[in-house]
């Protein structure tokens, strides 16, 4: 687990880095030379050989300047050590015309002077080559994101789909299309045969309006976008269903932020998530409240994962800040076993109240049979 914020004054926006062994945090120590700035809702993904790739952000650089950035950084984990592979390493502001804009250059060919628009709030995965993708975000101060980028080690960044155009609430641009519209905090995995999939989040929906979304997508090798459940419409309420029972008409309830995670059976894991729009930067006044935050639990099977496939099934947890683990958006995910799982943080209800504030509790499942 790498950075984010923590709101008592002391700390703030961090860039820690820790592993977790058995039920115990261990703090990482890196080796001597540069490392990421303090950023909250970066991207972080893992590749085959345990490395780390992290982009983006909103924080505080090591020159003490606020803003987003768009540089990618690789975490070794042979030498502890990490390593800057794009872009500038520092914040980037809307007077930082290149960084904060991108360089889009011509759609499907890399190149080393391409670079994503500064964001926060993308998702990221890595493909079965090792090539590191990134969709959507925030966009700086400019609005929402519904790009698609590849970085290819040696060439650089490819511009391979979605819009060039900044949406925002409140202005014409958000506009829908066939594709997914742009939006910030969705929930993205990687299935058992590598294809990627995302759920929800913040931003447009196909008739332009601006909201949360329950929409799930899926990207096939060739870059083209499939959606495969939910509503191309934002608000929905979804439909729970049974407890337990996998159906068709089942579908989570609109929301951004949740944590995801994917089994050892290929199998796709949400927990959480919020209705607030707590992204909208420089905004004020749209933090979440009890009433606004999920700790519902959900699994969705790909079609490769046999008997439910292509269903929703809603496994425990509901919209009650009772219920434990407490409701709350932005927490950590982890897959730990067949259908067993972790989850740390996030910003949510604190135990005991209705108070919601930054948590530091970790919970770990005991499975789920049914």
């Amino acid at each position: 687990m790498l950075g984010g914020y923590d709101n008592s004054p002391s700390s703030g926006y961090l860039n820690d880095l820790w592993e977790l062994v058995g039920t115990s945090w261990k703090a990482i120590t890196t080796g001597s030379g540069v490392t990421p700035a303090k950023v909250n809702y970066a991207t972080l993904s893992i590749d085959t050989q345990g490395n780390l790739w992290l982009f983006g952000g909103y924080g505080v650089d090591l020159h003490g300047n606020y803003g987003f950035f768009n540089s990618l950084w690789e975490y070794s984990l042979s030498t502890s050590t990490w390593s800057l592979k794009s872009g500038p390493g520092v914040a980037v502001t809307t007077a930082d015309t290149t960084d904060a804009q991108g360089v889009y250059g011509t759609m499907h060919v890399p190149s080393l002077t391409n670079i994503p628009p500064a964001r926060e709030g993308a998702a990221s995965w890595i493909d079965q080559d090792g090539n590191f993708w990134l969709f959507g975000g925030q966009g700086n101060l400019a609005g929402w994101l519904s790009d698609t980028w590849e970085y290819t080690s040696g060439s650089g960044w490819a511009w391979q789909g979605g819009s060039k155009v900044f949406s925002s609430p409140n202005s014409s641009l958000c506009s829908g299309s066939s594709s997914p519209g742009a939006r910030v905090a969705a929930s993205a995995w990687t299935d058992s045969t590598g294809k990627f999939w995302f759920f929800g989040g913040y931003g447009c929906d196909s008739k332009g309006n601006a909201g949360v979304l329950n929409d799930l997508w899926s990207m096939g090798s060739n870059g083209s976008w499939s959606m495969a459940k939910g509503s191309a419409t934002v608000g929905s309420a979804g439909s729970y269903g049974t407890l337990a029972a996998p159906a068709s008409s089942n579908e989570p309830p609109a929301r951004a932020g949740a944590a995801a995670w994917t089994d050892l059976n290929g199998n796709l894991w949400l927990f959480g998530g919020t209705t607030s729009d707590i992204w909208t930067f420089g905004q004020g006044n749209n933090y979440p409240t009890a009433q606004t935050l999920f700790n519902d639990l959900w699994e969705y099977k790909p079609a490769s994962t046999g008997w439910g496939a292509g269903t929703w099934t809603w496994i425990g947890g509901a919209s009650a800040p009772a219920a434990a683990p407490s409701g709350r958006a932005g927490a950590a995910g982890w897959g730990n076993g067949p259908a067993a799982f972790l989850v740390f943080g996030g910003y949510g209800v604190s135990s005991g109240s209705l108070n919601v504030t930054c948590l530091d509790d970790l919970w770990i499942s005991t499975g789920v049979v049914y």
